[in-house]
């Protein structure tokens, strides 16, 4: 599983080189049928890449016309705690995360994904470093889930992907990393509603599917192997200052149909600003219960997400 962190990492910091040298004037092809605000932009070779491609500066291999779309977000936490993967719970301070996407083929018929996030510990005896005071923060969690997906009938998508919960420090050691969860999950997603489909915060589905391998983490710190999970997420127009509610609630189950998690996210989220319209405000509560062992956390959050 490092293998595929390190991989994991890779394929992000391809994104970002993909992103720095896109070119501004890109504009999608008048024959593709897209959303008004989707552009399909021309990938040049860079980053992970580079190993394989001519130095950037001189003349560059095109990918081809790709759609690429997200968002970055960083969430800083007021309250709460949550369970590390090796079952360790901590209190976080911030994280730097997101969602990255490649179409394959265009209209989002075909396209890889991968959905990351690293957490950072509060600062705290034996934690951080004494003299850096409150605005020190420890490296806690790596997590990602990458794979692709297929819109194959209408609005009905199938999503096959791996994940991995990585613990980063202040496992069994107080040195080295310890302690990681990981698996595979099929997941088929139903879209509804009128949101623009390459707007990941707006656009609304349900969700059924299943873990075929291999562990979790439950609410006393034991592992578990996961089975059926179901997901929604929905929205709700407001309005004013461009603004909607959200609610994401997953339910997942332990080796088929035990129940074990339920998570649900709730928040309001705002987009005030004209000039900077994929710049997005988030005031929300991540509450997780484990119906096993009647164990509750709940994370208060305010979040920047900035969507591409």
């Amino acid at each position: 599983m490092r293998c595929a962190a390190a991989l994991a990492l890779a394929f992000l910091s391809t994104q970002l080189c993909f992103a720095a040298d896109l070119p501004s004037s890109a504009q999608p092809p008048s024959s593709e049928t897209q959303s008004p605000d989707k552009r399909s932009v021309d990938v040049m070779c860079g980053g992970f890449f580079g190993a394989v491609c001519p130095p950037l500066g001189g003349d560059r291999y095109r990918f081809g016309k790709l759609d690429v779309w997200g968002f970055l977000d960083m969430p800083i936490y007021a309250t709460g705690t949550r369970q590390a993967p090796n079952g360790v719970y901590f209190d976080p301070l911030f994280a730097l995360g997101g969602s990255f996407n490649i179409g394959l083929l265009t209209d989002k018929k075909l396209y890889v994904f991968a959905d990351t996030n690293v957490w950072m510990q509060r600062p705290g005896a034996g934690i951080t470093n004494p003299s850096q005071g409150n605005l020190d923060f420890s490296k806690r969690e790596f997590d990602f889930n990458a794979g692709v997906a297929w819109n194959y009938l209408g609005s009905l998508e199938v999503r096959v992907s791996a994940y991995a919960l990585n613990n980063l420090n202040r496992g069994l050691s107080l040195a080295s990393p310890v302690g990681f969860k990981d698996g595979v999950l099929i997941e088929n997603r139903f879209y509804f509603g009128t949101a623009d489909k390459y707007d990941v915060g707006r656009l609304n589905f349900v969700s059924l599917g299943y873990y075929p391998t291999k562990s979790m983490v439950g609410g006393n710190g034991e592992d578990f192997h996961p089975g059926l999970f179901a997901r929604a997420y929905v929205t709700y127009d407001l309005p004013f200052l461009n603004s909607y509610l959200y609610a994401d609630a997953k339910y997942t189950a332990e080796r088929a149909v035990k129940p074990r998690l339920v998570e649900v996210d709730t928040g309001l989220a705002l987009r005030p600003f004209d000039q900077f319209k994929n710049l997005e405000l988030r005031l929300g509560s991540d509450l997780t219960t484990d119906l096993q062992d009647k164990v509750t956390r709940d994370l208060i959050y305010g979040a920047v997400r900035l969507g591409y």
